[in-house]
């Protein structure tokens, strides 16, 4: 009935209030609904209702293959979102950390990237992207050179003296958002999130009322949509 990478459903409510959905998410991936889920954790209640879903279309489908006609600028902005989301830098070594269905895009970084190697995380649904290659990690540095946002990544690289191993100045972080980069495709493809929720509502007919939310976690914060919108006006 539904396949879209990590979905999950908690109640047919959430079809029958909706209908045909049809939610497209093609970023580099050129994968539809990655991080796609249905929620009615609010106050929804649904006891003997309707139990058959046939002849229902697919609203996505999740298969490995990807987009592989962006540019290098485009893939250092999309790089940069995904380790300020799911990335860390050591001594001379970077790790990002992928969803175990995920593990076909994780192969495209390093497939993109030249150097690296995947491993599974023991006891974990989740596989670990490491390189420590010189080679690629000057590839690394300069696909996402000036184009981190914070400074968490950026006090890494200093910390840990990167500017002196390859003799590359570290750009300071854009310490802004655009939607003229691919910086927020990667960051939602590490820790973003699009999601239905249904709750209850006085003002509908029908009892319910469906949200349609996309939502960002960091750092145990979670930040709306909305937070971001004032983070581009503040431009």
């Amino acid at each position: 009935m539904l396949y879209a990478g990590n979905s999950w459903i908690n109640s047919p409510l959430a079809l029958i209030a909706l209908g045909t959905i049809y939610l497209f998410h093609y970023t580099l991936t050129g994968q539809s609904a990655e991080n796609f889920k249905f929620s009615t954790k609010t106050t929804v209640s649904a006891r003997n209702t309707y139990n058959k879903f046939t002849n229902l279309p697919s609203i996505s489908e999740h298969v490995p293959k990807h987009k592989s006609d962006f540019t290098d600028n485009e893939f250092g902005h999309f790089l940069a979102g995904l380790i300020e989301g799911d990335g860390w830098f050591g001594n001379k070594e970077l790790h990002i950390i992928f969803s175990i269905d995920d593990s076909s895009f994780a192969y495209l970084i390093k497939k993109r990237i030249g150097h690296g190697n995947i491993y599974k995380i023991k006891n974990k649904k989740a596989v670990r992207y490491i390189c420590k290659n010189q080679k690629g990690l000057s590839i690394i540095l300069s696909l996402i050179n000036g184009k981190l946002i914070s400074h968490y990544k950026y006090e890494q690289l200093i910390n840990h003296k990167y500017s002196e191993y390859f003799n590359i100045k570290i750009l300071p972080p854009l310490k802004n958002l655009s939607l003229n980069n691919y910086w927020l495709a990667g960051f939602t493809q590490a820790d973003g999130c699009f999601h239905i929720s249904v709750a209850k509502s006085k003002t509908h007919k029908t009892g319910y009322s469906v949200r349609l939310e996309y939502s960002l976690k960091q750092n145990d914060c979670l930040f709306t949509f909305k937070t971001f919108i004032w983070l581009f006006k503040k431009r």
